[in-house]
């Protein structure tokens, strides 16, 4: 078959290329004339931009120069010692005789020190460290032979025409280049069967340790920790069972529980967290806190964690991938727990096959993304379980006893889920990029996974755009990854720079008011009155409505007819879902919406189901609202409010940082923690919430440190403000101190947008632009530009189609994609013949694709363009 590809960009195009500096000549590579194309950037910053772009004097190739050198000399001809130290150059490796690596202070110096060295007399190799313009031949791995890949759908969620059915981890867009070869990740859980025909590979020769007993070994006490390391690195490719993310990489198994299910104490978990951690890069933590409680880690395990974190892999950190719970049923947060709340820690949400997060993945500010995993609530679709590894025959989750294989398996109602599945997934993605690019530290690899992230649930009442331009949401973090976006951004990743830490802790002494929730509502001429209430648990009132008025609109069974734009709905509780009267009012105008009971007098209930509902609402007693609908009916106009009694506190922040983690310590005599809402808006209006209302009786927060990934890349200087509310009766308590932590890169900043002054001069010529802003068009906005050190200014990713073969008898057409246009293909037979369309593709950055069956004996012609919508 003959195939030819083209992609064609809009008329809107992109913008100018950045401005052409100085030619420099090197000797010993080819070509040997280049043009620095990025003189402004390194001249005036070259903290910020450790390679520098250039393009040979054609303008046919591109490359990036650091900040090193290399020199070869003729034989015989001597070092030029004194030259070298004029040049600024002290030598760092020995490569052979008459041949050196030499360090220069910036990518500039070292363009400058080579140019020079070029035309010395006996200079054999005169020429910049570089990464050149080379690609991998084929970005998409060919279809594993695993008889059961086409059953694991959170790698790849299409139907049998290769049509996308919703998110997947897209590891076979990072097969083409690694598949985890190099790393050792440890199954830190109930010790999983080594001699599993899908893992023996992976285990063998790893440094399995049993610390329940404080002993070496491997014993095999579960099926959870079996089901875990298939998801990560059941091996692929050897025409047995599954895959796993990462199917190169080896696995150790870190046994924590026992065979009864107690956990090793923290003695044994210090242990654990600091085992072989120059060998261990990545621990798979598919555990944590289950009670509505706050609990962390004890001064003893603090210990083994620090000592990984700092000192594992060479100083880079063992990378720790935890799971977020499934507690979100009960009121749990992910901030509950001490483990996933941390800013060193990766935690992971537990995703459907919709986009949605699962109904007992646990919410919270400090979860960085999401994975696919099962989920069967019956108010919906049931999302299929994860087909994994279980325990050969019938010891394990799958007891049905086969004459094939499949009893070593756990699928279908015997399949994995919850966020114990989500995490190995993540936990394989790490290990792709570990293997693909070994210098990467713990940030490095945490923000990786942030670029690479992507939302597929667009109807998240929770799903915000932060003021750095990354959307975000306390229900997944920044999305599920993409393991093939993140292992292309880790190849040519520039390390960040070392971390900055700013705490300003105050004493406050606030008492928030008790039960500071209320529904304000006013009848006729008659005073202002408040009704208590409890809150749903979707949209939040903490900013004041407005005064509207109120609609009864009885039991919203249905589809209401109503223009309730401008008001506020009343609904009676009873007949069906909550939730579906919250999404009638909502479709239907409504701001927001009062729930009241139809039994029990003057009880309250906090209404389930209620994330995913599209406007705020609370809960009133039944004697409140009937006497609502009595004065409403009886001609009597009402207005109703929703207001937060709060207390807050403001901090003055003025170091401008690129920010990155953000914590606030809270010390409180609170009788009740669960009653209060704890949120943190950043100068650039991002709310976090820290903890919701929830079921925890304890006194407290007390000494306790929130964590949250909501403000990445914002700027950290300005006004950062915490609010308190109590939303419940009887307990009371005082917030005695409060203490901001902030995280992140320092920057020069004078106009406080994130955005470094000499990286946005150097590119703009001004600092008119904001960290949101995409002035070149390649979906990338000048944040994760900046963050990246790619340009702002000229496309990155120019509309290029690669083609691979994604089955027998259809291709894989793949391009890079914005979300402001969408893409059309075409199909013909030849360059000049007529083409038809065949698919049009909704944009969405960093990347699209589409699956084209063909026939072998027949030549077709595709072409992809943009169509501006």
């Amino acid at each position: 078959m003959l195939l030819t590809v083209m992609a064609l960009p809009s008329s809107h195009g992109s913008l100018p290329e950045a401005d052409v500096g100085m030619e420099v000549r090197f000797t010993g590579g080819f070509p040997t004339s280049w043009r620095i194309t990025q003189t402004a950037i390194e001249r005036h910053a070259p903290a910020l931009e450790p390679w520098l772009a250039t393009e040979n004097s054609g303008g046919t190739r591109r490359a990036r120069i650091g900040n090193r050198v290399a020199l070869g000399l003729h034989p015989g001809t001597p070092r030029p010692e004194a030259l070298l130290r004029a040049l600024g150059l002290r030598s760092d490796r020995t490569l052979k005789d008459g041949l050196w690596i030499l360090q220069a202070s910036s990518p500039w110096a070292a363009a400058r020190a080579a140019h020079h060295l070029a035309a010395q007399p006996g200079v054999a190799v005169a020429t910049p460290i570089m990464k050149r313009a080379l690609a991998l031949h084929g970005s998409f791995a060919p279809r594993p032979t695993d008889p059961y890949f086409t059953n694991q759908w959170h790698l790849e969620n299409r139907d049998s025409t290769g049509r996308s059915l919703g998110p997947d981890t897209n590891p076979r867009g990072a097969w083409a280049l690694t598949r985890g070869e190099g790393v050792t990740l440890a199954i830190c859980d109930d010790g999983f069967e080594t001699n599993h025909a899908d893992l023996k590979i992976a285990a063998a020769g790893s440094p399995h340790f049993d610390f329940t007993r404080s002993r070496a070994g491997a014993p095999t006490y579960g099926d959870h920790s079996t089901a875990v390391a298939g998801l990560v690195a059941a091996r692929g490719g050897n025409q047995t069972g599954v895959a796993g993310l990462a199917p190169g990489a080896q696995l150790s198994s870190s046994v924590i529980f026992d065979a009864i299910g107690d956990i090793a104490s923290d003695e044994g978990l210090m242990d654990m967290f600091q085992h072989e951690i120059q060998t261990i890069g990545v621990q798979n933590h598919s555990w944590g806190n289950a009670d509505p409680g706050l609990l962390g880690p004890t001064a003893v395990e603090t210990q083994g964690l620090d000592n990984a974190l700092a000192n594992g892999r060479g100083g880079l950190g063992v990378v720790m991938v935890r799971s977020g719970g499934n507690g979100r049923e009960n009121s749990i947060n992910v901030n509950d727990d001490g483990y996933a709340n941390d800013p060193r820690a990766i935690a992971v949400a537990a995703i459907r096959q919709d986009g949605r997060a699962a109904s007992y993945s646990c919410a919270g500010a400090c979860l960085l993304v999401g994975a696919p995993s099962g989920d069967d609530a019956d108010d919906f679709k049931p999302t299929p379980n994860l087909f994994t590894t279980d325990r050969s025959g019938s010891r394990g989750y799958n007891r049905v006893i086969t004459t094939d294989d499949l009893a070593d398996y756990a699928f279908d109602a015997t399949g994995f889920s919850g966020t114990s599945a989500s995490a190995p997934q993540i936990s394989g993605i790490v290990a792709l990029l570990l293997s693909a690019n070994p210098r990467l530290s713990v940030r490095d690899v945490q923000q990786i996974l942030v670029h690479s992230s992507r939302h597929y649930d667009r109807t998240d009442p929770d799903l915000a755009t932060n003021a750095a331009g990354f959307e975000v949401s306390h229900n997944q973090g920044f999305g599920i990854p993409d393991a093939g976006e993140a292992v292309r951004l880790a190849v040519s990743w520039s390390n960040r720079p070392p971390v900055s830490i700013v705490s300003i802790p105050e004493t406050v002494n606030l008492t928030p008011p008790d039960d500071g929730l209320r529904v304000w509502v006013t009848e006729n001429e008659n005073p202002e009155r408040s009704i208590r209430c409890l809150p749903a648990l979707g949209p939040h009132p903490d900013n004041d409505t407005k005064r509207l008025p109120l609609v009864f609109v009885g039991r919203a069974t249905n589809e209401l007819s109503l223009d309730l734009r401008g008001k506020a709905a009343l609904i009676e509780r009873g007949t069906n879902y909550f939730r579906d009267k919250l999404v009638y009012a909502g479709r239907a105008g409504a701001s927001f919406a009062v729930i009241f009971n139809h039994v029990d007098g003057d009880q309250l209930i906090v209404p389930a189901a209620t994330d995913y509902v599209p406007i705020p609402a609370v809960f009133i007693s039944e004697n409140e609202g009937r006497a609502l609908v009595t004065s409403l009916e009886a001609g009597n106009p009402a207005e109703a409010q929703l207001r937060l009694d709060s207390v807050s506190h403001a901090f003055a922040v003025t170091n401008p940082m690129i920010c990155e983690h953000v914590g606030l310590r809270v010390v409180s005599t609170h009788e009740r923690r669960g009653d209060l809402r704890i949120t943190l808006v950043s100068p650039g209006g991002t709310r976090s919430i820290l903890q919701h209302r929830n079921s925890d009786t304890e006194t407290g927060p007390n000494d306790w440190t929130f964590w949250t990934v909501q403000h990445f890349y914002e700027s950290t200087a300005g006004t950062w403000r915490a609010f308190i509310t109590d939303e419940d009766a009887e307990a009371t308590g005082e917030i005695q101190e409060l203490e901001l932590i902030l995280r992140g890169v320092p920057i020069a900043d004078t106009d406080h947008d994130a955005l470094d002054d000499t990286w946005e001069r150097a590119w703009f010529g001004d600092l008119n632009h904001g960290t949101r802003e995409d002035p070149d068009g390649d979906g990338a906005s000048n944040a994760r530009e900046q963050a990246r050190f790619t340009s702002p200014t000229r496309n990155d990713a120019p509309l290029r189609v690669e083609v691979a073969s994604y089955a027998p008898q259809a291709l894989r057409l793949s391009w890079p994609a914005t979300g402001r246009v969408d893409y059309e293909v075409l199909v013909g037979d030849g360059l000049t013949g007529q083409t038809n369309e065949v698919a049009r593709v909704t944009g969405q950055f960093p990347s699209a694709d589409w699956v084209q069956p063909v026939q072998p004996e027949v030549n077709r012609f595709f072409r992809v363009q943009e169509i501006v919508r």
